[in-house]
């Protein structure tokens, strides 16, 4: 619909679909929020049990320190990327 009212001179593309990579687009936002994703009730059951959500929010504080040292320096982002696994458990 959008090529339809193109200027003049415009290049036209073809666009069947989109994508997002690996969709994260603010780590420091989104590691915040896993914890609560995983247990949402939204009608579905919880995705993991008591004991694994206790352990992704214990660790978060953890991996959003990881994350803002990564986002400074380059050197410690795989330390940051090793802190996050349990918070994406």
């Amino acid at each position: 619909a959008n090529n339809k009212a193109l200027p003049s001179g415009a290049i036209r593309i073809n666009l069947k679909g989109t994508s997002v990579g690996n969709g994260l687009v603010a780590p420091e936002i989104q590691y915040q929020y896993y914890k609560d994703m995983v247990v949402s009730t939204n009608g579905h059951k919880p995705a993991v049990g008591n004991l694994t959500h206790a352990a992704m929010q214990a660790a978060t504080p953890a991996c959003i320190a990881a994350i803002k040292a990564c986002q400074a320096v380059a050197a410690s982002c795989l330390v940051a990327i090793e802190v996050c696994q349990a918070v994406a458990a």
